[in-house]
């Protein structure tokens, strides 16, 4: 394994990461609620979001050319 990290649920109460005033935001913790990536070296790039969805691509330039071909549905 290479890399592994960890992102939390939060919520914010108030305040906007895009907006006006500099991404200031007023938000809460979820420690219970979280997403997990690990990445390991390979031949091939390959996501598995689901067990319906599972998308293998043979570089990173073919991701990136099916993501400009048909976007981000997430």
């Amino acid at each position: 394994m290479i890399i592994q990290e960890t992102a939390y649920a939060r919520a914010v109460l108030v305040g906007n990461p895009s907006d006006i005033f500099n991404g200031k935001t007023i938000s809460i913790l979820f420690d219970r609620f979280k997403a997990e990536v690990k990445l390991y070296e390979s031949p091939k790039l390959a996501i598995v979001p689901n067990y319906r969805n599972l998308i293998n691509f043979d570089s990173m330039q073919d991701l990136v050319a099916y993501r400009r071909q048909y976007r981000y549905y997430g």
